[in-house]
């Protein structure tokens, strides 16, 4: 594993991670993480995917992790975009994308003018569990265009991203991970997810879903809503007793097998 920087389309300054296979490149894939927190929290995942000879390369977003920017917040969607099509240009060619929560609506945002061979969303988070209230929904709009940059707690209870007690621990102690989000971020995401639902009979990247059964931040429902209009091949694995990060919690060596089979199927390198 190997860090280095390089800079998005607005000149922000990028922190990037590689992972290089020991044995022979079978694809590449880029990899990227959700909202509060960072590529080195999915160290393991990385690793797993080198191992079956993937050459991957991730970028934090921009506020996150070692890149530069305010932490929860964004001008605009498409500059997260941009951000993912840094880490794609550091090794361009065919690849495919493996992403986590807020790094779904990013990818997906993306795919709707790119085509990669395959596209994994773990909690593809193409709705959320709790509704906000109406005056909490106007109040984000308002804050969004007088007070873009307030930072407000994302309300994610911390027992709803895992099972794993230690998983929790290591998150708390982690001086990277923040809780925060600002309005005018909150109503970017907002854009892009309905930018999302829209286009969902238009996309022709083939999709692996897996999510847990027991994820209370997402919306299983709207998930399932989007599956079954999605224009692409798309399989949800459903991981039975577990919450959002589906990759960090204990079984989660299952649930990368389950990934690299699927890459490895819909690789065209290897059929």
């Amino acid at each position: 594993m190997d860090h280095a920087t390089t800079r998005s389309a607005d000149g922000t300054r990028l922190s990037t991670t590689i992972w290089t296979p020991t044995k022979d490149i079978v694809g590449k894939v880029v990899l990227v993480h959700g909202v509060g927190e960072h590529l080195g929290r999915y160290a393991h995942v990385g690793q797993a995917l080198a191992d079956a000879g993937y050459a991957v390369r991730g970028v934090d977003f921009r506020g996150h992790g070692r890149s530069d920017g305010k932490r929860g917040h964004v001008e605009n969607w498409e500059q997260y975009v941009d951000d993912l099509r840094a880490a794609i240009a550091l090794d361009p060619g065919p690849h495919a994308i493996v992403a986590h929560s807020m790094g779904t609506m990013v990818s997906l945002d993306h795919l709707r003018d790119a085509s990669p061979w395959g596209y994994v969303g773990s909690a593809t988070t193409v709705g959320v569990a709790v509704k906000a209230p109406m005056w909490k929904l106007k109040g984000a709009k308002l804050l969004s265009k007088v007070w873009p940059g307030l930072p407000q707690s994302n309300e994610i209870p911390l027992e709803h991203i895992c099972s794993d007690p230690a998983v929790l621990a290591a998150y708390e102690a982690d001086p990277l991970v923040f809780s925060t989000i600002t309005p005018r971020w909150f109503v970017e995401m907002q854009k892009a997810q309905q930018r999302i639902h829209a286009a969902a009979a238009h996309y022709t990247t083939p999709a692996y879903i897996p999510y847990g059964s027991d994820d209370r931040i997402i919306s299983i429902e709207s998930l399932i809503d989007f599956a079954g209009r999605y224009g692409a091949d798309i399989t949800l694995a459903r991981q039975a007793n577990m919450r959002h990060e589906v990759f960090n919690e204990p079984d989660n060596a299952a649930v990368l097998a389950g990934v690299v089979d699927w890459l490895n199927a819909n690789n065209p390198g290897m059929t």
